[in-house]
């Protein structure tokens, strides 16, 4: 008698073993997930450390070409005698001065508004965008022809225009520098990164107002809100708005005013020397700003301080201030 062995059917999966499979799998998912997001975001911060850098050593070369001084941050409320309210700073006027010691500030400015219809009013002169307006000079798209032969474009002018620095002619800086000019001092500046600053309600009566050559500078990676660098000029004290873009929202609730950075050690200015650069991180947000103790290790932030703070990147610390808290 021939024997047939039986063959068993292959036994399939169980429903706990599929489920544990399901849940390894969306375990080491999430792993690898949040160690590419970790990965990104340092990526992220060490362009923005790199940014910073170079945008610190090109204030310090500007120093050399422009009055031997490093630019006033627009901090200073203080106006100079100015009999056509234009609201100039003291310090700006001296600073224009030094930079260009044979032009005429007020002039310039009545020469702007009559042959390129547009007011220089330094309420947009402010941490936000004092820096670029030395670095980087004038707006091109301000003296296109076919923007002011327009009466439909005149009282536009592009936010993104290329910034072509100051002119050579001694007397008139603020003019056409294309053929001849100073400058641009940062040579990696890119015109996508430029932004205008929150618009002032003060000054809407008046649309040349709006139209401001003063231009902020964003990071160069994607940020939460893409908030524009701040600069701060030594011995600046003063907490300042800045905008969220798009919103046109000042932030000035208590905590989120930005201000510079105070050494405990020195019980002085963060940098004395010259300047303090102070990016938003990654979370768009400044912090108040705070006591820094750089007597300790790399620097420490004392208390207290807020969540902001600890995102926030300067061009004085490795990192993020939240690299120095304890």
């Amino acid at each position: 008698m021939t024997l047939y062995k039986q063959q068993s059917s292959p036994r399939g999966f169980t429903l706990v073993e599929i489920l544990v499979v399901i849940s390894i799998i969306g375990l080491l998912a999430g792993l690898i997930t949040a160690g590419a997001i970790v990965a990104i975001n340092s990526a992220k911060r060490a362009t923005i450390t790199t940014d910073l850098s170079q945008l610190d050593m090109a204030l310090k070369n500007a120093k050399t070409k422009l009055g031997d001084a490093y630019p006033p941050d627009g901090t200073n409320t203080a106006a100079a005698n100015d009999a056509n309210n234009n609201n100039i700073p003291d310090d700006f006027e001296r600073y224009f001065r030094s930079a260009f010691p044979k032009a005429n500030l007020i002039s310039e400015i009545q020469r702007l508004q009559s042959n390129y219809n547009i007011i220089l009013d330094f309420t947009y002169y402010t941490p936000q965008t004092a820096m670029i307006f030395w670095l980087g000079g004038m707006p091109e798209d301000l003296y296109n022809a076919n923007r002011l032969n327009d009466s439909t474009t005149r009282s536009n002018l592009n936010p993104l225009s290329p910034l072509i620095g100051f002119s050579k002619n001694p007397l008139q800086p603020l003019s056409d520098p294309s053929t001849s000019r100073i400058g641009p001092f940062f040579q990696d500046l890119q015109n996508s990164r430029l932004g205008d600053p929150c618009p002032d309600p003060n000054d809407h009566h008046d649309p040349r107002r709006s139209l401001t050559i003063f231009r902020t500078y964003r990071p160069p990676v994607t940020t939460s809100s893409n908030t524009p660098y701040l600069y701060f000029r030594a011995e600046s004290q003063r907490a300042t708005e800045y905008c969220l873009p798009g919103t046109n929202i000042l932030k000035t609730i208590p905590g989120f005013a930005a201000k510079p950075y105070w050494d405990v050690k020195s019980q002085g200015f963060v940098n004395p020397k010259s300047f303090q650069l102070l990016c938003a991180g990654l979370d768009g947000e400044y912090g108040s700003g705070n006591a820094f103790n750089t007597g300790i290790q790399s620097g420490t932030l004392t208390s207290p301080y807020n969540d902001a703070n600890t995102d926030d990147q300067t061009n004085f610390i490795q990192g993020t201030i939240g690299n120095a808290v304890p």
